[in-house]
């Protein structure tokens, strides 16, 4: 009856139960973990820290009705996942009720130039979003000093009856990954030259025509042997920014997983300043979230989704997040 109140016209409902899913059941045991273990990122995170992240920093979140979650650590086929949530193409549909409430859309790719060539661009909507998220979680605060790595997290819980956990406290220890991001690499992988090789020729056997033809391209050869002579160089600096995470991380911050109201074209940080500026975008999948450094999500979004052209501009894009970032941590 309160959602019909609210004028709820649809809602968007999420279920994973992996015995029912041919593809997960299957996977390998620690590919089948790590999937359930993703779902239980996401539901711990939509049921507690996303309310405050909405409220805090104007972005838009699914607002969560409904969450029924059982997870079940040493038999990963025999947990589920149900979430229900207000659909985000209802103007309402956030956790930030204070917003205007304008219907939102998904995007092919983002542009760094308004359609007239002047002022900037969608993109600068969703760089401002991504500082606001990362500003939220910044070392030193609260909501980082709750997130625990999920396998430790779960270990935790464990430690006390019952094992079967229901979760859905808000204020308590937030599950990530120790490593934010969808593609984060295993630590058997990092210093192993042959896997990275492995995962390369199956890109080239796809796509290394495209490479050796593209300007200042090079073959397949080239390319070989540049990641196998510097893998371990590559992995030592990997390791290097896993050590220090400074904030948390979305993990799989690209267009798919973002939603901008209808018609949205410039971004201009001062009517934004006075609380005049666009609507923010809104975000979903939380999967992967974890700790890390910025630059995961920000150079993932700008390859992934930042229209091709716009990409002759990534010094202005990265300096920009970087000015909405030193922003947003001194007002939150």
């Amino acid at each position: 009856e309160g959602e019909k109140q609210r004028g709820t016209a649809s809602f968007f409902f999420k279920r994973m139960v992996p015995r029912d899913l041919p593809d997960v059941r299957t996977r390998e045991e620690g590919r089948l973990q790590e999937t359930v273990e993703s779902a239980l990122v996401e539901a711990c995170f939509l049921s507690g820290e996303a309310s405050a992240l909405g409220q805090e920093t104007g972005l838009r979140l699914p607002r969560l009705l409904s969450l029924e979650s059982s997870h079940f650590p040493h038999s990963p086929l025999d947990s589920s996942f149900c979430t229900l949530m207000e659909d985000l193409s209802n103007p309402r549909a956030c956790v930030n009720s204070g917003l205007r409430g304008e219907a939102v859309e998904q995007r092919e790719y983002f542009f760094w130039k308004g359609a007239d060539g002047g002022g900037r661009g969608d993109a600068a909507a969703v760089l401002d979003a991504l500082a606001r998220f990362h500003a939220f979680f910044w070392e030193g605060g609260g909501p980082f000093a709750r997130t625990r790595p999920v396998r430790e997290a779960v270990s935790e819980i464990l430690k006390e009856p019952p094992s079967r956990h229901l979760i859905g406290e808000e204020g308590g220890v937030l599950p990530v990954w120790h490593v934010g991001s969808f593609w984060a690499m295993r630590d058997s992988e990092i210093g192993n030259s042959s896997a990275a090789v492995g995962g390369l020729r199956a890109f080239l056997d796809r796509w290394g025509d495209f490479v050796s033809k593209a300007p200042g391209g090079i073959s397949k050869e080239q390319l070989e042997g540049l990641v196998t002579a510097k893998w371990g160089q590559m992995g030592q600096e990997i390791l290097r920014l896993r050590e220090k995470p400074c904030t948390a991380v979305h993990g799989d911050f690209k267009a798919a997983n973002i939603f901008l109201p209808s018609g949205t074209g410039i971004f201009e940080e001062e009517a934004d300043a006075k609380g005049e500026g666009l609507e923010r975008p809104a975000l979903i999948d939380f999967q992967w979230m974890g700790r890390g450094r910025p630059a995961f999500d920000l150079v993932y979004f700008m390859l992934s989704s930042v229209d091709p052209e716009s990409l002759y501009r990534d010094e202005e894009m990265v300096r920009f997040y970087y000015e909405r970032l030193s922003f947003h941590m001194g007002r939150l």
